[in-house]
């Protein structure tokens, strides 16, 4: 089994808080021409045709274009990085980065305090608010 290591995204910076998120991955398409658009969805509530994404936005689709849907786990984690940010001037009062790491089927996780570089695919969403 492999295992996916989840670090820091940046030195310095502190993790606020991780968890485990069992969600819904569903992909729609948008049709047109060469091979068409589509967009990945991760919901963790889906009701008729209502989904509750892992931000908390609510989107309505429609069932006709769903592609896919799968189950799927996904790790998140806080991070605060206001001291990388501050580094070498001080340019924000608080600076949080969200992440949600994307589990492949049977695959393990490990939550280290080393910096880690977060390999291509596997951050599906990740999330930036500076003050």
């Amino acid at each position: 089994m492999r295992t996916l290591e989840i670090g820091l995204p940046c030195s310095p910076s502190k993790r606020i808080e991780s968890e485990e998120i069992k969600a819904t991955e569903i992909i729609i398409t948008y049709g047109g021409g060469m091979g068409g658009a589509n967009k990945k969805y991760y919901a963790t509530e889906v009701v008729d045709n209502t989904l509750t994404l892992i931000t908390g936005e609510v989107v309505k689709i429609n069932p006709r274009y769903v592609v896919t849907e799968r189950n799927v786990t996904l790790v998140k984690q806080v991070i605060d990085t206001t001291e990388h940010s501050n580094y070498h001037s001080h340019t924000c009062s608080k600076s949080i980065v969200t992440e949600y790491h994307l589990l492949e089927y049977g695959e393990e996780y490990k939550i280290t305090d080393k910096y880690i570089q977060a390999k291509d695919g596997k951050i599906i969403y990740k999330d930036i608010d500076i003050n």
